[in-house]
């Protein structure tokens, strides 16, 4: 009866070699090739390519930025920044001369279409539970209340009970002589984190 070994021979350059020698042998190999392709990939030098891998011949750091690549890196985010506040300043331009030829042009959005009325009601500010469409659709807010100011303007305000609002409309339209106003005072200084999705 054979023997049995613990590996399989596998002749190489006249040698036996097992399985647990070549594979603690390989794994080596690849871990020292591994550091050196992350620096690569990181945009990193190595001490192959002949730039500083890192102190005392370094275990695979990556060369400090130079004043061109941080020169390079803040041009890009100053560009950025630019092209962020044109669109604000675009969509800002736009806002303002869709409030003014709704102020002065008239209660429809198109020739040939209804006019929009003002406040709460069918075919103007009309949540789908109020309308008794789907009492579920409204979730996170008060159902919306409306006055009539000292000018004859209607006021339609809209308290926020919850951090995100989910509010479904049969039809969310709002006439010139209303203002729709959503109240996140509940959130007190978490305000700015609040949202309402109508």
């Amino acid at each position: 009866m054979k023997p049995k070994y613990s590996c399989r021979r596998r002749f190489a350059f006249g040698n036996i070699i097992c399985g647990a020698p070549v594979f603690f042998g390989f794994t080596v190999m690849l871990c020292g090739a591994g550091l050196a392709t992350a620096d690569i990939l990181r945009g990193g030098r190595t001490a192959a390519s002949g730039g500083p891998a890192g102190a005392a011949g370094g275990g695979g750091a990556s060369a400090p930025a130079t004043p061109a690549d941080t020169s390079h890196a803040r041009a890009n985010a100053q560009d950025a920044l630019a092209r962020t506040t044109n669109t604000l300043n675009a969509i800002r331009a736009m806002q303002e001369t869709a409030r003014a030829a709704a102020e002065t042009g008239p209660n429809h959005l198109a020739p040939g279409l209804p006019n929009v009325p003002n406040g709460l009601g069918i075919g103007g500010l009309s949540p789908a539970a109020a309308a008794g469409v789907d009492p579920t659709a409204w979730a996170g807010a008060e159902l919306p209340v409306q006055s009539i100011d000292t000018d004859g303007l209607i006021n339609v305000g809209i308290r926020q009970t919850a951090q995100q609002a989910l509010l479904d409309w049969q039809t969310f339209k709002v006439g010139r002589e209303t203002t729709v106003h959503f109240d996140q005072s509940a959130a007190g200084a978490n305000a700015a984190q609040w949202i309402a999705f109508n």
